[in-house]
């Protein structure tokens, strides 16, 4: 007797990924403000949002996408029967003191977020990068390959509904206007910074408008840093950030 042998299915392997917003900021704005206009600055029950959205239940991808969204946002709280929300919502629609104080609180809840705590901590202050680093960036903090392109599109989104990304340059905390003071110690020389090695390795080398650094790094293999001679601070500033990117955790 010939034992049957039954194909198994394939099961589908689902990638996970840490939370972040998936609708961005002004899009969450439109969902809270379904909710104001229910509860105003009560409760408002979860089959009226449903009905309002046009959703049979909770488990529909809109409407939880929107909830997890808007609470990484700080705009809506959960309460026990359904949803209200926060005093930040009330700022931001109805002002009384004017733009300032709506771009303000567009600038709180763009912060709120942890993803997007760790990219501003990054990033604040410099152009964000293009492309596959800034995607690299969010694969690197623990976003999945089969939704990095819609975390990196709400972030980019948010950041310009709530006028922190200017000319591609993010800034949160840090302008042009409030950048602090260079420190410098005057009892160290910047060249006491440099790996104790033969500081012979650290002289660069001019080559047509560019200076080239060969260095030794902890396993002993050389790296070749070849760096415009026009590059400013705030250029290498953006790159020992960008290099952070590539650094293994510890």
């Amino acid at each position: 007797m010939t034992e049957e042998v039954v194909p198994q299915k394939n099961k589908r392997i689902v990638e996970r990924s840490i939370k972040y917003p998936y609708y961005d900021l002004n899009e969450c704005l439109n969902f809270v403000e379904k909710i104001k206009n229910i509860g105003g600055r009560k409760e408002a029950p979860i089959p009226s949002i449903l009905k309002e959205m046009n959703v049979k239940d909770v488990s529909n991808k809109r409407y939880s996408y929107s909830v997890s969204s808007a609470e990484q946002f700080g705009l809506i709280e959960k309460t026990e029967n359904g949803l209200k929300v926060t005093d930040r919502v009330m700022v931001i629609l109805f002002p009384t003191e004017g733009e300032s104080q709506r771009n303000a609180a567009l600038k709180d809840c763009f912060k709120r977020p942890n993803l997007y705590t760790i990219i501003i901590s990054q990033f604040d202050g410099l152009d964000l990068p293009g492309g596959e680093i800034l995607r690299n960036t969010f694969l690197h903090y623990g976003i999945a390959e089969n939704v990095v392109d819609q975390a990196v599109r709400s972030f980019i989104e948010s950041a310009k509904y709530a006028s922190v990304l200017k000319n591609n340059k993010l800034c949160v905390t840090v302008t042009e206007d409030n950048k602090p003071p260079q420190q410098k110690n005057k009892d160290t020389d910047s060249t006491d910074q440099l790996p104790k090695n033969d500081p012979s390795e650290y002289l660069p080398t001019d080559i047509n408008g560019y200076n080239k650094v060969e260095l030794s790094i902890s396993s002993g293999k050389k790296v070749t840093v070849i760096i415009p001679t026009d590059c400013k601070k705030e250029d290498i500033d953006k790159l020992k950030r960008l290099l952070d990117v590539f650094a293994p955790d510890t």
